[in-house]
């Protein structure tokens, strides 16, 4: 029996592709385990686009592969196998596209798209200075201006909060954290499995909160900070904001995610600390996501770092920005250069 359709449609899937990608392929694959990708994006309640379109790739190449092995098989036992699996392959390449479950969907009825999220980054213009440490302060309990502390000076995400963030006090009074990443992804290898911070917090905050904060922590032996698992920190936290926005309207729009991109904005604005080391620090795999955390031009001092580890190390995708700028500058001048020369050589050669 013959399948030159099979054989095609499979070959179609098993195209070149880098080492890298073909062994995150592969990972995904086991993973899959011969279940069908939706099936287990439901599951899992995957929801990320480039979760799934790892997963779907990984599936159909996984498939396309089966249908080649059955053909180069000599036993008619394959025969049905082949079948099916191609026309489980054909049913998936011909739908349009990916639609979660109602109960997975971020749309609520009526809408085809979940709404565009406004950056906290302009929650950083025109506040003091010294915001963290007013805004710490005004937190009524010490269990809240604590957590505070923590996202302040590490830029630890609330979700991280709730799962807990280690501390642990250096003999020269900086302050070493380790916090288990909340935006961890298996399937694409986004995000830190975990990092470590050592942060010099009289560098960030006002000397006498730092000294009050660091004697309750050596007094109470605490080791583990963490806030509730539903939304009470923050609700207290929109409560303080809004009794000082009051006084002044900078404050309106400030939450626990400006504190991270106050802390993204004072890295990149040392430039003692490399491009990876700052994605490092907020817990992102990826050179490139830092991009959409508070400007350097937002510093308000540095972010008293003194020491990054973190599980992963960083994967670069593109050039930064800067670089980018430089080189286009670079080929311009490269081009004026030439056409300079080419004008040069024809006045010489010109009687």
């Amino acid at each position: 029996m013959t399948y030159f359709a099979e054989h095609r449609l499979a070959q179609e899937q098993i195209r070149p592709i880098k080492t890298s990608t073909a062994a995150e392929y592969d990972r995904a694959w086991m993973r899959l385990n011969g279940q069908h990708w939706r099936n287990y994006a439901a599951i899992h309640q995957i929801k990320s686009k480039p979760s799934l379109a790892v997963l779907r790739a990984a599936w159909r190449r996984g498939i396309a592969q089966q249908i080649l092995n059955g053909i180069e098989s000599t036993h008619d036992d394959w025969d049905q196998s082949i079948r099916a699996l191609y026309t489980q392959l054909d049913d998936d390449i011909r739908r349009v596209g990916y639609v979660p479950p109602a109960h997975l969907s971020h749309t609520s009825k009526g809408r085809r798209h979940s709404p565009r999220k406004a950056s906290k980054r302009q929650s950083l213009n025109g506040l003091p200075d010294n915001w963290r440490s007013q805004l710490i302060r005004a937190m009524n309990t010490k269990e809240d201006q604590l957590a505070l502390m923590v996202i302040a000076l590490t830029g630890a995400r609330p979700e991280e909060m709730r799962l807990g963030v280690q501390l642990m006090i250096e003999t020269d009074q900086c302050l070493t954290f380790r916090i288990q990443g909340a935006k961890v992804s298996e399937i694409t290898g986004g995000g830190q499995a975990w990092r470590e911070l050592t942060v010099d917090a009289w560098r960030v905050l006002d000397d006498d909160l730092v000294y009050e904060l660091m004697a309750y922590i050596q007094e109470h032996q605490i080791t583990t900070i963490q806030i509730d698992p539903k939304n009470a920190f923050q609700k207290r936290l929109q409560r303080i904001r809004n009794q000082l926005a009051q006084y002044e309207t900078a404050w309106r729009k400030v939450s626990a995610y400006s504190l991270r991109h106050q802390f993204a904005a004072d890295l990149k604005a040392d430039t003692t600390i490399h491009f990876d080391d700052i994605s490092a620090a907020m817990g992102h795999a990826s050179d490139r996501t830092k991009q959409h955390y508070g400007h350097s031009s937002q510093k308000r001092g540095k972010g008293g770092i003194t020491q990054i580890t973190a599980a992963s190390p960083i994967k670069a995708h593109r050039k930064s920005a800067a670089s980018q700028v430089f080189l286009s500058k670079a080929t311009k001048r490269s081009k004026n250069q030439k056409t300079d020369d080419a004008f040069n050589q024809k006045q010489l050669s010109t009687p």
